[in-house]
């Protein structure tokens, strides 16, 4: 659908108004929504008057079943140049689009920067005089995202209002917050959001300051039946207390499944302590850590991850600031489907990664050479030795009849060349020339290596393009 702003806005024209839209074909022959329909010839009509232009039936939109038009509502909900909200256009066609988009308009509810839920911004009042006068629109909130200014002085009655206005989203199945947590009203208040949202599944938590603590956290998330949970900048306390259960009750109580954990500032007994917490966990995720003067090294997470290894279908381990890898296992975990590492954490043989990486079920294989920092990794990290490190690995892997069945590749180095000559593309694009060879290598062996060679490409059409400029400047030189 065309957003009716941008059209407004970037040709200056003004839309026909019609009360009614009919599907019918665009000029490129796709399904669309036409305020009118073109005649087209139909075989009965020629062969009885010869008259070649019929007018077709006309179908409504509002014919299509409810579950499609909820999808192409969804599709075109925002619009990317402009931002503008075509719910709100959509809630104003008929009484019939009004019913089916209402729901969707409250479905997912952001209260972010740059106002927020405490301090109360102007979203978040407007939406609170809204749901106190119709509380059935807060029933329809799933996915709700809340912003809380760390940076900023705030008042009780700022969490007043905001205690009232969670309170009327007893449904949200996904909940963020970010920022806060070091005003001490804040962990009281979403203790008792937490209690009234009954529903949430996935919770999610990252910090705006030093101020995410592991205690709070833990607190909060013993009495919750979450499937996962999401925390970004877990800081450590200044006084050094690390978090412990105090019940041993609550241990292997957790329903989660899922566990996200990104830029953790706290070390790895306290990391031990969490992962006491999930009954069976099959999913982990331990992304790079920014902020930490604990060292990190892959084999702590042998220790860590063992009390789950029954359980782990997925583990996912960043850069975590501190290469090496031995003493690492991953041949006991029976279940572990997709093993993700970061080139980063380990500097040791396909020998070595093919005896100890190959889990029972493992088929997927993640080598990650993304870098999070000031600067992304350099085409010259992938180079001949990386190349015959992954053709090793997938022959050795195949020589010992395991289940792996694909090795994924992430690597997106920055590439800013302006005008590239033929040298330096040919040293820029080497890399992905590399991987190229090394999945005709490994096609022996059965298993697929997959890589994203987006970056590559572009540069090569650029350079292709530049050429042919040049060209056409020659001969309209030379003439």
């Amino acid at each position: 659908m065309t957003c009716f702003h941008c059209r407004v806005r970037v040709k200056n024209i003004t839309l026909p108004r019609f009360r009614q839209l009919y599907l019918g074909a665009s000029t490129n022959g796709q399904l669309a929504l036409v305020s009118r329909l073109p005649k087209i010839p139909t075989l009965d009509s020629s062969a009885s008057s010869g008259d070649n232009s019929t007018s077709v039936s006309k179908v409504l939109v509002t014919a299509l079943p409810e579950e499609l038009l909820v999808k192409i509502f969804n599709l075109t909900n925002r619009c990317d140049y402009c931002g503008s909200d075509h719910y709100v256009v959509l809630l104003k066609v008929c009484k019939a689009f009004y019913r089916i988009v209402q729901p969707l308009l409250y479905k997912n509810i952001d209260i972010i920067q740059p106002t927020g839920l405490v301090p109360t911004g102007t979203r978040a009042r407007l939406l609170h005089r809204t749901v106190k006068e119709k509380p059935a629109l807060g029933t329809f909130c799933k996915d709700l995202q809340v912003y809380i200014n760390s940076l900023q002085d705030v008042r009780d009655g700022d969490y007043v209002s905001a205690a009232e206005l969670l309170q009327s989203f007893p449904c949200t199945t996904n909940f963020s917050v970010h920022g806060g947590f070091g005003h001490p009203p804040t962990w009281p208040l979403l203790k008792r959001a937490f209690q009234n949202m009954s529903f949430i599944k996935h919770l999610t938590l990252s910090r705006e300051l030093w101020d995410l603590h592991m205690a709070p956290v833990c607190d909060v998330i013993q009495d919750m039946h979450l499937e996962s949970l999401h925390l970004h900048g877990i800081s450590a306390r200044k006084d050094g207390i690390i978090w412990a259960a105090q019940n041993t009750d609550v241990k292997r109580t957790n329903t989660m499944t899922k566990l996200d954990i990104s830029d953790f500032g706290e070390t790895p007994k306290a990391l031990r302590n969490l992962l006491e917490l999930p009954k069976s966990l099959q999913h982990f995720r331990f992304g790079k850590v920014h902020h930490n003067p604990v060292f990190w090294e892959l084999r702590s997470f042998q220790e860590l991850l063992c009390s789950h290894r029954d359980s782990l279908v997925t583990v996912e381990i960043g850069a975590v600031g501190r290469r090496g890898g031995k003493g690492i296992s991953f041949l006991k975990f029976p279940k572990l489907e997709t093993l993700n590492i970061s080139h980063w954490n380990f500097d040791f043989s396909p020998d070595i990664a093919a005896a100890t990486l190959l889990a029972p079920n493992l088929h997927t294989f993640i080598w990650d050479f993304t870098i999070e920092d000031q600067h992304s990794e350099s085409s010259s990290d992938f180079g001949e030795e990386q190349k015959l490190w992954v053709s090793r690995f997938a022959e050795l892997a195949a020589a010992h009849k395991s289940a792996l069945r694909k090795i994924v590749i992430i690597f997106n180095p920055d590439i800013y060349l302006e005008s590239p000559i033929e040298e330096e593309l040919d040293e820029i694009i080497q890399p992905w020339n590399l991987m190229a060879e090394a999945r005709e290598v490994m096609k022996s062996t059965g298993i697929e290596l997959s890589y994203d060679n987006k970056s590559a490409m572009q540069l090569y059409q650029q350079y292709r393009e530049q050429q042919e400029r040049e060209a056409i400047d020659d001969v309209a030189g030379s003439g």
